[in-house]
């Protein structure tokens, strides 16, 4: 099987959205694409025991980096200052991981997720966040 090139940041990030409808579709987590032009901070909303929330999804390809000071396997995701979402979903395309979280204030600006001993793997495929009690 021929090995996906992606070209563009944007890829990553489509991909990235489209997988987390998919996963969504398959845990029966009903959600809606916003179409205002104001939304950029937000890809998604969904509701989580009758409340509304709202969710961004970001996403990266290749190969993880070795951290030598950890001796393990480090991801990053760019989160820059601005939080104007209540859940953050972490897609690592090549290894098929999630780490998704709403503890929006305790984020760095950029998320590094090692594994396995990281503080953040316990958001490691935490769908429970988003299909609610």
């Amino acid at each position: 099987m021929a090995q996906l090139q992606l070209v563009h940041c944007n890829q990553v990030g489509d991909i990235g959205e489209k997988t987390f409808e998919l996963e969504c579709f398959k845990r029966g987590i009903d959600f809606w694409v916003p179409s205002s032009s104001n939304t950029v901070d937000v890809d998604y909303a969904i509701v989580v025991n009758g409340q509304f929330r709202t969710v961004q999804v970001k996403a990266t390809s290749g190969p993880s980096t070795y951290d030598t000071g950890s001796k393990s396997l480090q991801r990053a995701f760019k989160l820059g200052p601005k939080r104007n979402f209540d859940i953050l979903a972490c897609y690592c395309m090549d290894d098929n991981l999630w780490w998704i979280t709403d503890n929006i204030d305790e984020l760095p600006t950029t998320l590094k997720i090692a594994t396995p001993k990281s503080k953040w793997n316990k958001y490691l495929n935490n769908w429970s966040i988003l299909q609610g009690s």
